[in-house]
């Protein structure tokens, strides 16, 4: 039966809050001695159920209720959300990032076999809960597992989790905004290097002159922390060559998740195909996620894109007049052409059609300079 007063008063104190402190309350119980994790999740459950409790004795479970299975379903939810605070704050090689990953990776396989589109309640309310107490990167991490899937299974799921992942640890659109804008002559400059070497380089070259040329000159001043997430880029890139996956093993996910954890490029943005294979469009729409994401003020941002996971380029975004005007420039293998707003969104829509696999495009903010 569970009673508040089993618990130590820091824990009793945040009970009376509202229930998106649960794992502040779960935190104080440990802490204050509380380590069974069937307790805690009482804990978990009776705040989600005030109603339940009276002078702070909880009503228990009873098999003849209405909704005695939706309950007991719920409490193994909260209990999944619980015991990753629990390891993590156990000090053991139970709380190391290797066993966290460890139990993100079985949860993307258990979500991966079941069925349905998309992932169910009690599959979000668990994957809150494993990353509330995580550290920003520790979700990172998270987000270089997600995209290791060679092939997920539902890409509504994939979506829904990296999307959940992104939103755990991104800042608003003006602070991602900030992280990503360069000085006007800072950023004139590396465009025009940019278009040289893109100009330079072949057709059917995009993620090459991405990986060679491109962030080259977009990280010229962190070479170091560029080399060390393409050389963990290349490797694992081999690894998935050797297993026949696609794309030769490499993809610009895989690549833009190694920098993540160098703190050079900001969280993945979906931009979500609506439609069918030969008639669609993106959501939201492309452009509005550019001038979204180039909000701080004059100068310049630049974004790393992957088109319905088949193409790969740089879009440079001239912000002037005091933030009201945009210019935009599509940047591959090949090629530096200036866009307008109507032109830049078709090139999303239009240019890789049929889109077979109804994929995303993904979308990264380089960042000025690294940021945790």
């Amino acid at each position: 039966m569970f009673n508040l007063a089993d618990y130590p008063a820091t824990a009793r104190r945040a009970f009376r809050k509202a229930s998106a402190h649960w794992s502040a309350a779960v935190t104080h119980a440990v802490e204050g001695g509380v380590k069974d994790i069937n307790k805690l999740t009482d804990l978990v459950f009776y705040m989600h159920h005030r109603d339940r409790v009276t002078g702070g004795i909880g009503e228990s479970l009873e098999p003849s209720e209405t909704n005695f299975k939706k309950l007991i379903a719920e409490w193994k939810s909260f209990k999944m959300m619980v015991e990753p605070v629990v390891k993590r704050m156990s000090g053991s090689a139970a709380g190391s990032s290797k066993t966290l990953a460890q139990d993100f990776t079985d949860f993307v396989k258990k979500v991966r076999r079941a069925s349905g589109r998309k992932l169910s309640a009690a599959d979000e309310t668990t994957l809150r809960g494993m990353l509330t107490p995580l550290s920003t990167r520790e979700v990172k991490i998270f987000e270089w597992i997600a995209v290791l899937w060679p092939k997920f299974g539902s890409a509504t799921k994939m979506n829904q989790i990296i999307e959940m992942l992104t939103e755990a640890i991104r800042k608003t659109d003006k602070g991602e905004s900030k992280r990503g804008r360069f000085a006007e002559a800072d950023g004139k400059a590396i465009k025009r290097r940019l278009s040289k070497a893109a100009k330079e380089t072949a057709f059917g070259q995009c993620l090459n002159f991405l990986a060679n040329e491109g962030l080259r000159e977009l990280y010229s001043d962190e070479k170091t922390k560029l080399a060390d997430a393409i050389s963990r880029y290349a490797k694992v890139a081999r690894d998935r060559k050797k297993k026949g996956q696609a794309h030769g093993g490499g993809t610009l996910s895989i690549m833009a998740s190694e920098m993540r954890l160098e703190g050079l490029v900001g969280p993945i943005n979906l931009l979500r195909w609506k439609g069918s294979a030969l008639k669609g469009h993106h959501k939201p729409n492309p452009v509005e996620l550019f001038d979204r994401l180039s909000g701080a003020g004059e100068g310049w941002y630049f974004f790393l894109c992957s088109a319905v996971s088949f193409h790969t380029f740089i879009i440079a975004v001239h912000v002037t007049s005091g933030g009201s005007k945009r210019t935009y420039f599509e940047i591959q293998d090949g090629q530096s052409v200036r866009k307008t707003p109507a032109q830049l969104k078709a090139w999303f829509d239009e240019e890789f059609l049929p889109n077979n696999e109804l994929a995303s495009s993904r979308v990264w903010q380089v960042y000025r300079t690294p940021k945790d």
